[in-house]
């Protein structure tokens, strides 16, 4: 028998994206009841009548969604409009990133359900359903940044992306393409020599750097904008963008911190939202949108729920709890359980104790 799995409409600030798409839910059907909150999917371009014809049932009630679903599948993390329905049956399947969260993840241990961090999975030597978000991401912080900047000759314009991964990638790619003077900077020289060759066609637009310490404050100093792009996979990020670094920049000039799900990578950063999307520093413009994606909710969601459709049924199975340990695609996307925090990397990051499946 199948698990009935609820779709709740997203209540963070700007979130515009939805889960699953009416086309996922026909290929999840077999699996249980769908049920979709009330016009959950309206920001993506989806109806209620969509996902009436795709076989979902469309329910008025977020209380009632939560008490006839066993699956709460979701993109962003769980807020106090989510939490209040919340219970130890109930397996919640989204980007958790609890690593940011001391309070949200004893909440969800007090509570004792289960909880999938969906950018944890692990196949085919990357994380697919944190991937195509990252690339989203990367590509409209680069776009978001640079609207800020008020210059005419996008060549005079000094952009460095530190954290070269998915994320800094697009992000270098969207400079590139509006015509910037780019510096990568990653510890990982593979990937700045990967980078060197990808981008050849732009030779002495793009210096390749594997530096820190006070060859990167420099750098910084002289940055019209600094992407912060970096990835600790499940824990928090390192800080390289600090207070002094901020301090010693050019006024007008604009810090996109990518990393605030995680925590951030930017010295003493808080989110910001779209409506809201920055904060000033030393007359720095410091962006920490927490939920860049949430922005083009129709591309967005499509990608997610493609995703999701895949790796899903893994928790559809009665029998998953037994089959999880030492699976290394699905092992670490399990972060709470009966009151247990399973993460290492949460644990190390907010402190709280580790505990292992017996």
């Amino acid at each position: 028998m199948g698990k009935t799995i609820g779709v709740p409409r997203e209540i963070k600030k700007d979130e515009g994206r939805v889960s699953l798409t009416p086309a996922s839910v026909r290929k999840l059907s077999g699996y249980g009841n769908i049920l979709i909150e009330e016009d959950a999917g309206l920001t993506s371009g989806y109806s209620n009548q969509d996902y009436l014809d795709s076989g979902a049932s469309v329910i008025s009630s977020k209380e009632e969604l939560f008490q006839k679903a066993e699956v709460i599948c979701k993109v962003k993390e769980p807020l106090e409009g989510d939490i209040e329905y919340l219970s130890q049956n109930h397996l919640v399947f989204g980007y958790l990133h609890l690593s940011s969260s001391f309070d949200l993840t004893k909440r969800l241990m007090d509570i004792g359900l289960t909880g999938i961090a969906m950018e944890l999975i692990w196949d085919g030597g990357h994380y697919p359903l944190l991937t195509p978000m990252s690339e989203i991401a990367g590509e409209i912080a680069a776009t978001k940044g640079l609207s800020y900047l008020d210059k005419e000759d996008p060549l005079s314009l000094k952009v460095v992306v530190i954290g070269c991964g998915v994320v800094g990638e697009a992000a270098i790619t969207k400079a590139l393409s509006e015509g910037c003077r780019v510096f990568a900077v990653d510890l990982d020289q593979k990937k700045l020599d990967y980078l060197k060759k990808k981008y050849s066609k732009y030779e002495g637009r793009v210096d390749y750097l594997n530096i820190k310490g006070s060859e990167l404050d420099n750098l910084i100093e002289g940055a019209d904008m600094v992407i912060g792009a970096v990835l600790v996979p499940g824990g928090k990020p390192p800080i390289v963008v600090t207070n002094e670094n901020i301090k010693s920049m050019n006024p007008e000039s604009v810090i996109v911190d990518v990393a605030i799900d995680q925590g951030g990578c930017v010295e003493d950063v808080t989110a910001t939202t779209h409506s809201d999307p920055y904060i000033e520093r030393n007359g720095v413009k410091v962006l920490s949108i927490a939920n860049l994606p949430g922005s083009v909710p129709g591309r967005a969601s499509i990608a997610i729920s493609n995703e999701i459709e895949k790796y899903l049924p893994f928790f559809l199975d009665r029998e998953w709890i037994n089959n999880i340990s030492g699976n290394r695609s699905y092992e670490d996307s399990l972060q709470v359980h009966n009151g247990m925090l399973l993460s290492k990397a949460v644990s190390d990051s907010l402190g709280i104790a580790l505990s292992t499946l017996i």
